[in-house]
């Protein structure tokens, strides 16, 4: 038996949160479609070159590239999703999961008969983050398995190394909004939430403001969205090993953290 693994807990959030992951799952493999099917189009619309040309470059950057190329499948869907769209979609998956982990569960209700059971309080923890991250997972491996798929059905040029690469950066990624998280909703049950979109969003702007104001470019690594660039794992075809790690090993001291705080807390009424 898994040490950090309770069946129960697990078969009652698995049933309560499976639709919902397989509606964002079948949201990410749609929009995947609809951007595969329109590429070949958008390559030969007329002066498509030029508007491109006069596109502001800081405005590029906020959709997480720095060019556009018009002849390139993987550049177009890193400006089209990868880089702000399907943070904004698996982020609103993690913020939506871990809310219910602690904030959702008080709110019902059934915290309290739920922590009533024979198990340690941090399993209930641990249990539910890690059907959260098969759920993030499972979201990561459908948008790359529907690339690959509607790719070869519409002969499009798909790097398989790069999209195999961003699986691990992307994870990492919602792997650490879901550790801060937590952390916030177990901190502040009624408002964590709301709190860690709050957050994200700075990060977000954060990376944003010291990618085109060149004197506080120093300040980027302040962002976690410094450690997510899948235009340049898409091109290189190789996780950066540090930022996976850095990202994780945040992740992992809040989830530590939110755990500590959640075995301290009183949930009488």
């Amino acid at each position: 038996m898994n040490p950090m693994f309770n069946w129960n807990i697990a078969k009652k959030t698995i049933k309560d949160k499976w639709k919902s992951t397989l509606y964002y799952i079948t949201g990410v493999c749609s929009y995947m479609l609809m951007l595969s099917a329109i590429f070949p189009s958008f390559k030969k619309m007329k002066g498509i070159e030029e508007l491109i040309e006069s596109y502001p470059k800081e405005i590029l950057k906020l959709f997480g590239a720095s060019e556009i190329n018009i002849a390139d499948f993987n550049n177009y869907v890193t400006i089209e999703f990868l880089g702000l769209i399907a943070i904004v979609i698996i982020g609103a998956y993690v913020f939506s999961f871990t809310r219910g982990i602690i904030s959702g569960e008080l709110k019902e209700g059934t915290l309290e008969i739920l922590l009533s059971q024979p198990v340690e309080r941090w399993k209930v923890i641990s249990t539910q983050v890690l059907v959260m991250l098969a759920g993030i997972i499972s979201i990561v491996v459908s948008i790359v398995l529907s690339t690959f798929v509607f790719g070869a059905i519409f002969k499009l040029s798909v790097s398989f190394l790069g999209f195999a690469a961003y699986i691990p950066v992307a994870f990492s990624l919602f792997f650490c909004i879901g550790g801060y998280t937590l952390l916030l909703t177990s901190v502040l049950p009624k408002h964590g939430t709301m709190a860690a979109i709050g957050l994200t969003l700075v990060f977000y702007m954060v990376k944003f403001a010291t990618d085109v104001a060149e004197p506080i470019h120093r300040l980027r690594f302040i962002s976690i969205f410094n450690f997510y660039d899948p235009a340049k794992v898409l091109k290189t075809g190789t996780p950066p090993a540090t930022d996976v790690l850095v990202l994780i090993a945040v992740g992992a001291v809040c989830y530590f953290v939110a755990t500590i705080q959640f075995e301290r807390m009183n949930v009488a009424p």
